[in-house]
């Protein structure tokens, strides 16, 4: 009996390591600049995924976004595009886009994005900057 338990907690804790490795190396807690012609540059933080159920059995993940104009001008038109990826193939499931039209220089933004997936495959999420100068 106890020797079962060990087990699953030995198991869970193999899962969350393994997830946890899985999201770092997906650029999941990374910070990135993305420099432009524009004097403006963005830092990113992303948190890891976390898988929430529905009532129906489905699952979604939810992540949350901290996106920072570090430069020098304010950034326009700015589109943050979140894809949940499936760690083993790198194929995008499931996409949500935030569009913010001024992010000042030297303010930031804080979102949270939910994602659909399904139940039993590991993910990680992608984020991607863009912004229209004009």
């Amino acid at each position: 009996m106890q020797l079962k338990y060990i087990q699953k907690v030995l198991i869970t804790a193999i899962i969350i390591v393994f997830i946890a490795t899985v999201t770092a190396f997906s650029g999941c807690t990374t910070t990135q600049s993305d420099e432009s012609a524009s004097q403006t540059s963005f830092t990113k933080t992303v948190s890891l995924l976390e898988k929430h159920y529905r009532s129906d059995g489905s699952c979604y993940y939810t992540s949350t976004i901290d996106i920072k104009n570090t430069g020098k001008d304010d950034a326009k038109n700015v589109m943050i595009r979140c894809n949940l990826k499936e760690s083993d193939s790198g194929s995008i499931v499931d996409t949500k886009s935030e569009f913010f039209e001024v992010i000042d220089a030297g303010d930031h933004k804080v979102f949270t994005v939910n994602l659909d997936g399904d139940c039993d495959t590991l993910y990680g999420i992608g984020v991607d900057i863009t912004e229209d100068y004009r």
